[in-house]
């Protein structure tokens, strides 16, 4: 259909005459995936001939881009994307989804991802990523796992007969849309309809989150610690006193000790005699003392970099030392300002 002068000119007419029939706001391109060479070139006058088109209408003109493992690397796919046309589009959406099974759509390829398009002149402003609703190598769609178990929903992986379901939950998929309102501009969702229509809805989890960013200042918003823990969002609201992540002067991330514990079983006492608190789980026996720098893992001194401290009543402490210490494994992305802690 590209290839000829003819047969693109009678594509974009009828284009642009069914935008106009439906009042359309304008025209998305997904063409899964131009290559190398002629194929590019098709590409690129296709772009440029509907681009003028909708210019002339005072349309929007878009584009469903691949994603990118690397965040300088180009693959084939991206190199026949040239730079003229990444200048047509009003914005573009990345398809950062169906990488691999088990690696179907993770938070570091949205990240990569936007980095790569980022370095390659495309402004920030210009700059949505996809999100799934939909599992890998299933196909499930996110309602039906819902529909199956509602713990799936704070879940990105269910194992299943035959096949096995990797996808996205409501706390990766929240922490997605802090990272395109700070690295990008927004979020594309493939496709709404798997969605669920209840409070488990991950659109619903998009919004919330996009009014959260809204009802904040800017800068203090950029700051603040989001903490997972078994999947699930923790939230610390001001009207619980039960303190709240923050990092300190020396670039350290410190959690408040009560309520991060007993998220997860945990049963947490405080010592005013001897300033120590303490948290059990099981055969795990965690002593925390105030102002020293180490704990007690059952008969183990932990030594730390950094001293437990008081501020505002509460015990805070970097979250990797007990938490490690009850066998869970923390990571910390930079970009949406998130811990997770997962059981091992």
């Amino acid at each position: 259909m590209a290839a000829s002068e003819e047969s693109r000119k009678k594509f974009v007419d009828n284009v642009i005459q069914f935008v106009e029939a439906y009042h359309l706001d304008g025209v998305d391109l997904d063409w899964e995936y131009p290559g190398i060479g002629q194929s590019s070139q098709n590409y690129e006058k296709l772009v440029l001939e509907l681009s003028k088109e909708l210019k002339n209408k005072e349309k929007y003109f878009t584009a469903a881009l691949c994603g990118a493992w690397s965040k300088t690397e180009e693959s084939n796919t991206a190199k026949a994307i040239t730079d003229l046309c990444l200048k047509n589009f009003d914005w573009i959406h990345i398809m950062v989804y169906d990488l691999h099974d088990d690696q179907h759509s993770p938070f570091w390829f949205a990240e990569n991802s936007i980095d790569y398009w980022l370095h390659r002149g495309v402004p920030k402003d210009k700059i949505v990523i996809g999100v799934p609703f939909y599992a890998r190598p299933s196909w499930k769609q996110y309602r039906h796992l819902v529909a199956e178990n509602k713990e799936n929903a704070y879940k990105d992986y269910v194992e299943g007969e035959p096949l096995d379901s990797y996808y996205n939950g409501i706390s990766t998929i929240k922490e997605k849309t802090r990272l395109a309102l700070r690295k990008a501009s927004g979020v594309m969702i493939f496709d709404i309809n798997e969605d669920t229509t209840d409070e488990l809805s991950l659109l619903k989890a998009i919004n919330d989150t996009i009014q959260e960013s809204a009802s904040m200042p800017y800068d203090e918003w950029r700051k603040k610690i989001y903490l997972i823990v078994d999947g699930k969002e923790l939230t610390f609201a001001p009207n619980e006193n039960m303190g709240n992540p923050f990092i300190d002067k020396n670039n350290r991330t410190l959690i408040p000790v009560r309520k991060p514990l007993e998220a997860i079983g945990a049963e947490v006492s405080f010592d005013p005699n001897k300033n120590i608190v303490t948290a059990r789980k099981n055969d795990v026996l965690i002593q925390i003392q105030i102002n020293k720098d180490f704990i007690q893992i059952n008969n183990k001194r932990i030594k730390m970099d950094i001293q437990v401290i008081i501020k505002e009543g509460r015990t805070y402490i970097p979250l990797q030392y007990i938490f490690e210490g009850f066998d869970y494994q923390i990571q910390w992305h930079e970009s949406s300002k998130t811990v997770i802690a997962d059981q091992q």
